[in-house]
């Protein structure tokens, strides 16, 4: 029930990032809001689900989009932004794998 609740919220976060951005015509900080938003939603997901790797997963997405705000130019920015998101998702999703085959009997 949590989860589709903050799933929700998230779901809805993004939308009116994207709306409100759209009508602003800033259009382009659109991928960097929805990171931002992405990343946080990690923070509530591991408490729900008992998974320290999401805090790390949250903080890590969040810090790396902040740093992307440092890039200048905005096509590099908006880049690097998907570039991080990327890697904390497909890093989390490595490290998850081999917590979970750690734990399996052999």
């Amino acid at each position: 029930m949590l989860f589709g609740i903050i799933f929700g919220i998230e779901g809805a976060l993004i939308a009116l990032a994207a709306i409100l951005l759209g009508q602003h015509g800033l259009g382009l900080w659109i991928p960097f809001a929805a990171a931002l938003i992405v990343g946080i939603h990690f923070l509530p997901l591991a408490r729900v689900f008992d998974m320290p790797l999401y805090y790390w997963t949250g903080f890590a997405s969040v810090v790396g989009v902040l740093g992307c705000l440092f890039i200048h130019d905005v096509y590099v920015r908006v880049l690097a932004v998907g570039l991080v998101m990327a890697a904390v998702l497909w890093l989390s999703v490595i490290v998850l794998l081999v917590q979970t085959r750690i734990a399996q009997p052999a």
